[in-house]
């Protein structure tokens, strides 16, 4: 149970900290506040649940054996849960500020495919490395994360995380026409990034 909580209290801190960068005048330092709170959270929790935060990385863990399917899906119900309760409570702060008037984006559809499979691709494969010690995966995967969503945002209003998809969509800047895209594009960012590692350690050994 604690490691749904992990889950859970984890993605809160990182959709909440995403979502009230976003929309309250300082879109541009985002990138910077995900990756910040990605290896702050990520460091303090790794020890209770892995601090996966992100279900394609969940799903990542598990095509590389590394958790059951039972475990998989409770990961992905704290991880969505914890996506819509940060929404909520950023709307509400939102609100106590005076509100604010969110208009969904709009991105061709190969622009965000492309993207978000890309971007969840490099933020896997760098979190997915065995030999890395907890503070460097999440310095090196936070540090990948701001670089992809500064370099990829523009063509997907960047989420490379389900669970940010979620947020953004209950907050109003996405549709579930985006969930569509963003879901099955960071699986198959995430089996890419699976397949490259163990390409990786095949020529290692």
């Amino acid at each position: 149970m604690k490691k749904y909580l992990g889950e859970f209290l984890g993605v809160f801190f990182f959709v909440t900290a995403v979502l009230m960068s976003t929309y309250n005048g300082n879109a541009g330092a985002t990138p910077w506040a995900a990756a910040a709170i990605w290896m702050g959270v990520g460091i303090a929790l790794a020890p209770i649940s892995g601090a996966h935060f992100n279900p394609a990385i969940s799903l990542a863990v598990f095509i590389q054996k590394g958790m059951d399917r039972t475990d998989l899906l409770y990961y992905w119900f704290a991880q969505m849960l914890g996506a819509t309760v940060a929404s909520v409570f950023a709307s509400f702060l939102l609100s106590c500020a005076g509100g604010l008037e969110i208009i969904p984006t709009q991105h061709p559809w190969i622009c965000s495919v492309l993207a978000e499979l890309i971007g969840v691709c490099a933020l896997v494969l760098v979190w997915i490395r065995d030999q890395l010690q907890p503070w460097i995966r999440f310095a090196a995967s936070g540090t990948a994360l701001a670089a992809m969503a500064l370099s990829l945002g523009s063509g997907s209003d960047w989420a490379f995380n389900p669970a940010l998809t979620l947020g953004r969509i209950m907050m109003g800047s996405l549709t579930w026409q985006d969930m569509m895209l963003h879901l099955p594009s960071a699986f198959a960012g995430a089996a890419l990034a699976c397949s490259i590692q163990q390409i990786f350690t095949q020529d290692s050994k």
